[in-house]
This record gives structure tokens, C-alpha cells and sequence, in this order.
């Protein structure tokens, strides 16, 4: 671990007394800000800005005792908490000085005298803690006095407190308390208190955002070893790690956005102190008291630990110095290495054998402030030499493809920009030999390069052998297959009049010819072939295929058509025409197409719901003179058949739904786990819930449950999103192909009529021009069918001889089985996702 400016290491803050203070911060803000409030309530203008500094905390406790402010239950019960919180805290820190340095130790004192201002808070809103037994648990009110308040030293107010109080539940820093309390609670966000030069709070809150990349740094590799093992898909584990990075990158950004900086200064210090003394990389003192773990971590904490001994970031910013310095040499940028992603790292036995050697190297040097800094830094760069020259590597790449081969996706999840303005930004700090205090870009970008490079460890390879299996291929073959069922799909509707709207069309045409553009260039760089970046581009892939295709099956309202035609059919046979794959298809769509019921009765009605046409519509047409090719003009006028929005992408898949949605508070995706009436909408119990979860529980345990969900609908069920909606919709444009052709075959003038129209329409391709007309047909005699079983049941009692003799239906049974007949749903599924 890294030093102080004085020589001397830092202590690891333990993951309960972290905890510890984590909740004292949040009962700190809590109470600051309802002071800094109800300091001002009965003055015309507030004496204090938005935020209270440490002078202008007691002379608000005055003002609220002076106004006869009532003061909440849950506003004391935080003060005992934080109170109890910041001495413990402060008493760990005293025990642990001898590890510390002069600049340690000062803190501490900063820290104490500020618990001293808090106890003298304390004393003066709460000079006795009794209440009026004659008038039950009533609000209390501090009687102000001009008598000078006596002074209680910080350790006073907490044995005032009284230690019975510690077994109260309200006293307890757990998620129930916010429960209890919620109607005395204020409603208003409170915001994160700063103390300026609180050394302890910055120390802090360093060191927890490093275990928090390390956190996320161990679960990408867990599920990359997963994903080599067939355990879960790819696709899966690129859309919980673009997840985590933005999870990181949105952290960041707020703590930006207020202004705590102070972690960023400590993680500064931390580098350049880890490589000048050499300290960088070793082992981390464990909870229990300076004694080495064997782990290489924090008891309890991920198994991977280079964000907290330094390694990782260390190797990114020299890394990224040599590439700054080296950016304008002849030939650097557009030297790229192409081979097969294993010879970029080491085996596992190399990687063992590295690690022990820098091991054995690290003991024979010393210890601080007699180590030979040149041989520690010498023994770490050869340890991780194999990251070091990844990361160059991995900077070329993203250089290259920004300026010179830019792909018609950008697949890198990080925002290009920023990382092009911090190399303007830091270049002119990057002379020294050194890690610069100013030359740190935002450690977002270091936790993505790292996590490409050990998720790729952890994929290439399997119980130390080579994993044959190779990511980029697998991604390029799903490209290759997205675009044959492009093909199918472009070369049935050469006239862009009824089978699909033109700006879909030229969706479509647009989405072919730019996964052409990517399966063009083979990009067999590290980067490229990095599982992260493969897994990107079957994400991006299924992604657009998913949607586009949903967008498909959705026009006219032909999809669903066919689904509605085939429920008909099932009412009309008592379940004799019953085919799985037109069942499972029926139960995914069930909310979109059937709004939730299938139909037994009021088959118009429940299909003119469906595709969105008024009732009073119907009064326009006659069915009973046929269908005639003439009414489609006006129906492409009005183009009542290409209204959208029918079928939902949040009604049928999790995955689609969390990877296209707001981060982790998505309300659509938890709507959907818990399965709460409409999906974009939660219950107020699912909302805490899922509140709690989210801002609460750790990021593992987090990440577990979202990885759950989503294994479920790729592994479970119908498997909605391996599904090739563009295989589906071929199928029903066919449907409705067959029907039109059987009604068209049995009446002689609707054939009148098409002969007409192909007078006037012969520079249109024939073949194509008789396919639309059969659809638009039987789009058209789809309301004929429903209306005939809702008049037929409404004379009759249905049985077996209620639909016998009716050649409409019996033609819609044989165009259905002759379609569906020896399809199944595992068919459909996409072959190489």
C-alpha cells in the first residue's frame, strides 16, 4: 500500500468500521440539513447559504431552540447514532496511530474537534432527556435561557446518552428506521455536508471507491469464467458489465458534479507516493491487524484487490504517459498488432510464476523508509508487464478506430470525447519520469481497461488450457445470420405498398448495410477481440435485430392478425387445430395482442382493440358485397393499417427492457420482475423495495439478482430474446399469403376487380404485386371471419354444428396448417447467438 507525504502507510479502514462510516455520514447530512432548515424557518431572510459550515452549526442549534421549533424523534435518534458512530470511529483511529504519520494524526484531531462541536450541539437541543410522564410521549420543546449553556466534553454527552439506549431499534442504523419515521420525516433531498479539510473523510471515501472497482472488477471475471463455462450467455454478461461501468461512470460524475474531489486528491497521493517509495502492489493489511492476507485483499472482500494495492491504476497512468509521449513517432499509432488473443497474455502458470517472483523480489527489498525504490518499481512493471503493453495496445486501437476506421457503431461504451480531451488535457504533465498529481484521468476509464484485459484472462483461458472458443468469430457469424434474414425479409416487398411501412423499409436497409460495413473489416486486435468488445457487438447486434423485428411483426397489424385468425380457429374446433409454436407465441403476446384475456366471444370488437380503429369505423364498410382490391386505395390514404405501437418491447422480454432502459432504477425492467399489472408502471411496496435493494445492498449482491433475472429470460421459458422475429414475421406474411390466395381462388368477383387494378398498375413487378394484394385480402376477410362467429354465436348455443359448412373458415384452418405445420419455437431461435 501506498504512503503518506511523511513515510509512513496508511491503515485500511475495515469493512464493518467502513460501514460504521457510511451510515454516520448519511445521520450527519440528515441532521445538518434539518437544522440548517428549521434554523431559518421564522426569519425573513436565511442567515446561512445551502450549506452550514463547521462555525455556523452551533449558532443554528441556538436559533432552533430560540424559535421553539419542535424537534422530531428520528432527528434525535440520528444525532445518538452519529454521535455513537464518530466516536467509535475516532477511537479506531487513536489505537491505530502508531501506523500512521503526522498528517494522520492531524486529521484525527480534526475529526475529534468536530465530534466536540457536534456534542456541544447535542447539549444545547437536548439539555434533558426525560419526557413529561403527565402528558404521555408529547413533542418536547428546550426552553431557551440566557444562562450560559454548560460545556460537556464529547465523551459527557455520549455517557449522557446512556449505554441501555444502544439495544433501541431507532438507535440502530438499519433501513427500517427510515420506515418508522417516514411521516415526521421532512420531504425534501438531503444534500452531502462537506467539511473542508476533513483529511478522514477523504481517506474514506478513496478507499471505498477503490473496493468499489474492485468489486466490479471481481464480478466481470466471475462472469466471464461463467460464460466459458456455458454457464450464461455472452450476451448476458456484456449487458451486466456495460451496466457496472455506468454504474461507476454515473458515481463519479455526481461526486464531480458536488464537488468531492477530496477521494480524487487521495487516490493522487496514493499513486505517486506507491511509486516513488515502491510500495505499489503489495500485499494489503488485513482487519484483524497488520498480519498478511493471503487473499491479497480485505477479509471478506473480492478476490481481486489491484485497485487497492495500486497496481492497476499505476500501470494505466504510466501506460498512458508512454502513449502521449510516444503518440507523434513515426509509425506508433499505425503499428496495430493482429493475432490470436492468447499471445497477449500470459498461461496461468507464466501469470503463477510472475506473481512469485515479484513476491520473493518484493520481500528482499525492504521495508519503508529503507527500501531500494528503484528495484520495487523495477520488480512491479516486470510483474505486470503483459497489462502494461495491453494497455498501450488497447490505447491504438481506440486512437485508430477514432480517427482513421471509425465503425458505424460505436461499441465502446466510454464517452470517445472525454477520453480524447483528458489526453489534451494531461499531455503537458507527462515530462516526468513520474505519475504526475495532475495527470489522473477519471478512473473510469482505468477500471475499463482493465476490465477488458482480465476478462480475458478469465475467458482464454480453462483449467489451464486454451479455450477453442473465440468470442469475435461467434459475433460475426450472429452478424452474418442477421443479415440473411435481412435478405428474406427486403425481397418479398419490392413495391413498398401494404407488407411494410417505407421508413421501417428503410430501417431495415440501413441496419443491413451497416452490419455489412462491420463484418467487412475483421479487427482481430486485442481490443476487438477482448470478450468485452465481441460480447458488445452480439449485444448491439441482437439489440437492433430485436427491435427492428419487433417493429416488423407490428405492421398493419399482421402478426397479430394471424394470431387473433388462429384463436378464432381454436374456438371454432374446440382446440382440435391446436399448433405449440402458434400456443407459445400466443402467450408471449398475450398483453399486446389479446390485452391480457384470449378471447371467447366479441372476436370483432377484441381485434378492432387490437388494431386500433374506432368502433363507429365499421359502419363505413359493407362486408357482406366482399372485399374488393378497390377499398384498399382508401385504407392506404387513411392508412388505418399502419398505425403503430401495438405491441410493446417491455410487454415480452426483461433483458430488452433493462439494457434499453435508465440504469438501475429502470422502472419497466423491476416492473417486469415483479410482475405488477402494467409494465412500466410499479406498485409503491415494489418501488421501496427496489429502492432499497438498489441504494442499500451491496453491488454484488445487487448484480447477482439482475444476473438472475436476466439467465431466466435467455435460459427459461419461451427464451424471448434468442428469438428471430424476422423468421416470424416471414411466417405470417405466408399465413396471410395462403388465405388470400384460398379466398381469392373462391370468388370469382373479388378476381374481377384485381384484374382491373393490374390494368393500371403493370410497371409494377408482378410477382410481388400478386403476394400484397393476397395479403391485403386477407387482412380484409380477417374482419369477415370474426364478425361471422360473433354472429353465429349470438343466434345460437355454440356446439359442433355451429361453424360446420362455412368454406371461410375451413380455407383459414388450411392456410394456418399448411404455414405452421412442422415449425417450432427452438427453430426459430437465432443458430449462432
Amino acid at each position: 500500500m501506498a504512503t503518506q507525504e511523511d513515510g509512513s502507510a496508511p491503515v485500511t479502514l475495515p469493512a464493518d468500521r467502513y460501514e460504521s462510516y457510511m451510515y454516520s455520514k448519511r445521520d450527519t447530512n440528515e441532521v445538518l440539513d434539518w437544522l440548517r432548515i428549521n434554523a431559518s424557518k421564522k426569519t425573513k431572510q436565511s442567515p446561512f447559504d445551502s450549506e452550514l459550515t463547521l462555525k455556523q452549526i452551533l449558532h443554528a442549534a441556538k436559533l432552533v431552540v430560540a424559535h421553539r421549533n419542535s424537534i422530531p424523534s428520528h432527528i434525535q435518534d440520528a444525532f445518538k447514532r452519529l454521535l455513537r458512530a464518530r466516536s467509535k470511529l475516532t477511537d479506531w483511529f487513536r489505537q491505530n496511530e502508531t501506523h500512521q504519520g503526522n498528517a494522520q494524526s492531524a486529521s484525527t484531531d480534526a475529526h475529534e474537534a468536530f465530534n466536540n462541536t457536534l456534542a456541544k450541539v447535542y447539549n444545547v437541543m437536548f439539555p434533558q432527556d426525560e419526557v413529561h410522564s403527565d402528558h404521555g410521549n408529547k413533542t418536547r420543546y428546550p426552553i431557551p435561557s440566557d444562562k450560559p449553556t454548560t460545556s460537556y466534553n464529547f465523551y459527557e454527552v455520549l455517557a449522557k446518552i446512556g449505554g441501555d439506549e444502544s439495544s433501541n431499534l431507532n438507535l440502530e442504523m438499519h433501513p427500517e428506521h427510515q420506515q418508522k419515521h417516514n411521516t415526521e420525516k421532512s420531504k425534501f433531498e438531503v444534500p452531502e455536508y462537506i467539511i473542508e479539510g476533513d483529511l478522514l473523510r477523504e481517506q474514506c471515501e478513496a478507499m471505498s471507491w477503490l473496493l468499489e472497482l474492485d468489486i466490479g472488477c471481481s464480478l466481470v471475471k466471475q462472469w466471464f469464467e461463467k460464460a466459458r463455462d456455458n454457464e450464461i450467455p455472452i450476451v448476458v454478461v456484456e449487458t451486466l458489465t456495460v451496466s457496472v461501468l455506468n454504474h461507476i461512470m454515473e458515481k463519479e460524475m455526481q461526486q464531480i458534479a458536488k464537488k468531492q474531489d477530496g477521494s480524487c486528491k487521495e487516490i493522487m497521493r496514493l499513486l505517486v507516493g506507491g511509486q516513488q517509495d515502491g510500495s505499489a502492489g503489495g500485499d494489503m493489511p488485513s482487519i484483524s491487524g497488520g498480519q498478511e492476507n493471503e487473499a491479497r485483499g480485505c477479509h471478506g472482500g473480492p478476490s481481486y484487490c489491484n485497485f487497492r494495492n495500486l497496481s492497476s491504476l499505476i500501470v494505466f497512468c504510466n501506460a498512458f504517459r508512454e502513449f502521449i509521449l510516444r503518440k507523434n513517432e513515426p509509425g506508433f499509432l499505425t503499428t496495430i498488432q493482429r493475432k490470436p488473443l492468447h499471445c497477449y497474455f500470459d498461461t496461468p502458470a507464466r501469470e503463477a510464476e510472475r506473481e512469485e517472483a515479484f513476491r520473493a523480489e518484493y520481500s528482499k527489498i525492504g521495508h519503508l523508509p529503507t527500501r531500494d525504490k528503484a528495484k520495487a518499481h523495477r520488480a512491479f512493471m516486470e510483474r505486470h508487464a503483459k497489462d502494461y503493453e495491453g494497455c498501450i495496445l488497447i490505447f491504438k486501437s481506440l486512437w485508430h478506430d477514432h480517427f482513421n476506421n471509425p465503425e458505424p457503431i460505436d461499441l465502446s461504451v466510454l464517452q470517445m470525447n472525454s477520453f480524447f480531451d483528458w489526453i489534451q488535457k494531461y499531455e503537458p504533465h507527462q515530462d516526468s519520469s513520474y505519475i504526475s498529481t495532475q495527470a489522473l484521468p477519471t478512473t473510469s476509464l482505468a477500471w475499463y481497461l482493465q476490465v477488458v484485459l482480465e476478462s480475458a484472462k478469465s475467458f482464454v483461458w480453462k483449467d489451464g488450457k486454451l479455450n477453442p472458443v473465440s468470442c469475435r468469430i461467434q459475433a460475426l457469424r450472429f452478424g452474418q445470420e442477421i443479415v440473411g434474414s435481412l435478405d428474406k425479409v427486403l425481397a418479398i416487398d419490392t413495391v413498398n405498398s401494404f407488407v411494410s411501412d417505407p421508413k421501417l423499409r428503410r430501417d431495415l436497409q440501413v441496419l443491413r448495410e451497416t452490419v455489412q460495413v462491420i463484418l467487412a473489416i475483421p479487427r482481430f486486435d486485442l481490443l476487438h477481440q477482448s470478450p468485452i468488445m465481441s460480447g458488445r457487438l452480439n449485444n448491439t447486434l441482437l439489440q437492433f435485430a430485436f427491435s427492428k423485428g419487433l417493429e416488423l411483426l407490428d405492421q398493419m397489424g399482421m402478426f397479430g392478425t394471424v394470431l387473433h385468425l388462429y384463436k378464432a380457429c381454436q374456438f371454432v374446433t374446440g382446440g382440435e387445430s391446436s399448433i405449440s409454436v402458434l400456443d407459445s407465441l400466443c402467450d408471449i403476446f398475450r398483453e399486446s395482442v389479446f390485452m391480457g384475456d384470449f378471447p371467447t366471444r366479441n372476436f370483432e370488437i377484441i381485434h378492432f382493440r387490437f388494431m386500433k380503429i374506432p368502433r363507429k369505423s365499421t359502419k363505413e364498410f359493407d362486408r357482406n358485397e366482399g372485399c374488393g382490391y378497390r377499398r384498399l386505395d382508401r385504407y392506404k390514404e387513411n392508412w388505418i393499417y399502419a398505425k403503430q405501437n401495438r405491441i410493446q418491447h417491455s410487454d415480452i422480454s426483461s433483458w430488452f427492457d433493462f439494457t434499453c432502459g435508465d440504469g438501475l432504477l429502470n422502472p419497466g425492467f423491476w416492473a417486469h420482475l415483479e410482475r405488477t399489472g402494467k409494465r412500466t408502471s410499479m406498485s409503491k411496496g415494489a418501488i421501496l423495495r427496489t429502492e432499497h435493494l438498489v441504494c442499500t445492498e451491496p453491488l454484488a449482491k445487487l448484480f447477482s439478482y439482475i444476473e438472475s433475472a436476466l439467465v431466466k429470460d435467455f435460459e427459461e421459458g419461451y427464451k424471448v430474446p434468442r428469438i428471430n422475429f424476422f423468421e416470424i414475421y416471414l411466417l405470417a406474411v405466408r399465413t396471410l399469403e395462403n388465405f388470400g390466395k384460398r379466398y381469392l381462388e373462391s370468388h370469382s368477383a373479388v378476381s374481377d376487380s384485381v384484374t382491373s387494378v393490374e390494368a393500371a398498375m403493370q410497371d409494377i413487378d408482378e410477382e410481388a404485386h400478386g403476394r400484397n394484394i393476397k395479403i391485403s385480402l386477407a387482412v380484409e376477410t380477417a374482419f369477415s371471419v370474426f364478425k361471422l362467429i360473433d354472429l353465429r354465436m349470438k343466434d345460437r348455443i355454440p356446439g359442433q354444428d355451429t361453424f360446420e359448412g362455412l368454406p371461410l373458415l375451413q380455407q383459414l384452418q388450411g392456410a394456418i396448417r399448411d404455414s405452421w405445420e412442422g415449425v417450432s419455437l427452438e427453430g426459430l431461435h437465432w443458430k449462432t447467438l
